[in-house]
């Protein structure tokens, strides 16, 4: 972009005013309609006010328009339609962008309402750094506290992190195309990764990194199977409940009600791998260890299942029925004191059913290890 600015930039010396009405406009993977531009130069840079269909507000660029120029960019709205899939075989060099500081009052990419977004980065000869990055609507809010795109001599480099607080759980999933199968009061990623390429050249095979995620109390529904997997692959508790609605269809059939879904991952070219994914919920404890393949988006992980003996003391009553049923739940409950007494742990803690969860992420399989009832060290 430099050489042709600076190439623009000395016809400019002649020009003053610049006013433009475009019926249809293409650049960048971009067609905007009803397009208008009206540029005035002042002393020092340029100032340009556009509309079209899909934009509106002011942009800003200095006259001599070197590596270390800034580009202001101020929008009350823009309108973006962006592929779904990159096309490599297309791929080539790109140049550092450059310095910015943007301010959009609504962003919307492919029909999505992303809500209000603010960037502040800086560019040198070799780095191209982001020193603020926020994103924020009525469900959500995302930051960037670390941006980073080095271009070196043999390759590019990237490096981002990002916070995303989600305040709206179901809007959220709604607005993004999903089906609405969790329903939360909060959830928290923090995601920190890097790649050896440009920032959107990122694809899941080349992610090198770690995330951690903290779902409030909340609800997994009953969705068709899948549903839940296609919203985020590494959460594989998410359609946990549904496989498990037949071997435990009192706890899991109407939903899964939890308290927290938390856990931690670590990214090595697109696989997660994780050994401490939980989900504490009323019905039962869910862990989660093992590797979600993102390129792939394929599940090969562990899952260990320890009902709730309170949760379970209802359905035994409802299986042996009457009076019978009550004095297996009072036996149950005081199975469970004794076993607390003696080992320190309630009969919760003993009990436990593995599952190994493989398979795509739109239809994962879990099949049986075997029941457990093992004694626990205090």
């Amino acid at each position: 972009y430099e050489k042709q600015t600076q190439d623009a930039s000395g016809l400019s010396s002649s020009i003053n005013n610049v006013s433009l009405a475009i019926d249809n406009l293409t650049g960048f993977n971009q067609k905007l309609t009803a397009f208008n531009i009206s540029a005035q130069k002042a002393e020092q840079d340029w100032q340009a006010k556009i509309t079209s269909d899909q934009s509106k507000g002011t942009i800003g660029w200095p006259i001599e328009f070197n590596h270390s120029a800034r580009l202001k960019i101020d929008l009350d709205k823009l309108d973006l339609l962006l592929p779904e899939t990159e096309d490599n075989t297309k791929k080539s060099q790109t140049t550092l962008w450059p310095a910015v500081e943007i301010a959009i009052g609504s962003l919307t990419v492919n029909q999505m309402a992303l809500g209000e977004l603010h960037v502040v980065a800086n560019r040198d000869e070799s780095s191209w750094t982001v020193d603020l990055a926020t994103l924020h609507s009525e469900a959500f809010v995302a930051l960037v506290s670390i941006g980073d795109w080095q271009q070196l001599a043999t390759k590019d480099q990237s490096h981002f992190n990002l916070d995303l607080i989600i305040h709206d759980v179901e809007a959220y999933l709604s607005n993004f195309g999903y089906q609405e199968a969790i329903d939360a009061e909060m959830a928290e990623f923090s995601i920190d990764l890097s790649w050896p390429d440009q920032p959107f050249a990122a694809n899941y095979g080349i992610l090198n990194g770690t995330a951690t995620i903290d779902i409030g109390k909340g609800k997994v529904k009953d969705v068709e199977p899948g549903a839940a997997g296609r919203i985020l692959g590494l959460i594989s508790v998410a359609s946990i409940p549904q496989r498990l609605s037949l071997d435990f269809s009192d706890l899991f059939s109407k939903g899964f009600n939890f308290r927290t879904i938390k856990g931690s991952f670590n990214v090595a070219n697109g696989k997660a791998v994780t050994d401490d994914l939980v989900m504490k919920g009323t019905a039962a404890t869910i862990e989660v260890s093992g590797t979600a393949d993102l390129a792939n988006q394929q599940y090969d992980q562990l899952v260990k299942v320890r009902p709730n003996i309170s949760s379970t003391l209802p359905i035994a009553g409802a299986v042996a029925g009457g009076p019978v049923g009550l004095g297996i739940g009072t036996a149950v409950m005081v199975v469970d004191k004794l076993a607390g007494k003696l080992f320190g742990k309630g009969l919760d803690k003993l009990i436990s059913y593995d599952y190994h969860l493989t398979g795509p992420w739109t239809d994962p399989q879990m099949n049986a290890v075997k029941p457990k009832l093992k004694l626990q060290e205090k």
